[in-house]
């Protein structure tokens, strides 16, 4: 296991272990006045949650499609690293907005719903192995169009 690889492993678990931490804070904070009914500004941070969670994936998946006409070694490390912060990234701020809707009287199940997808697609989607040039650390020559 290269070293990119194992601090990505405990990042995904402190951002686990933090959105998990969230459900007792939602406990803890009560709603200031819990509607039984969702308002339209719940309907829009629901959305916005989910679409974070999609972006999160989409995103990773664009960064780590890198082209292999150009770039070092290390640009395909951060590359790779970065796709997947980015990914833990949208699924925690899905996992906040969950917590946000829950503080703004929001029904009890839309609040825990964001956090419980949050914190189901960081535990889904584990980060991938390292690309095989940051394991051996060698590039494969490129072959050039002269």
């Amino acid at each position: 296991m290269v070293p990119q690889e194992r601090t990505l492993r405990i990042i995904e678990i402190v951002f686990v272990a933090f959105g998990l931490s969230l459900f007792v804070v939602l406990h803890l904070i009560g709603a200031h006045h819990p509607a039984s009914e969702m308002k339209l500004v719940h309907k829009v941070i629901a959305g916005l949650g989910i679409v974070d969670v999609v972006l999160g994936i989409v995103f990773q998946r664009h960064f780590t499609k890198s082209p292999k006409a150009h770039g070092t070694t290390a640009a395909t490390a951060r590359r790779w690293f970065a796709a997947h912060i980015i990914r833990l990234a949208f699924t925690m701020s899905t996992c906040l907005l969950g917590l946000a809707v829950h503080t703004m009287g929001a029904p009890k199940w839309l609040g825990h719903t964001l956090v419980g997808v949050g914190v189901l697609f960081m535990m889904i989607m584990k980060t991938g192995r390292a690309p095989a040039e940051m394991v051996s650390g060698v590039r494969e020559p490129v072959a050039s169009s002269q």
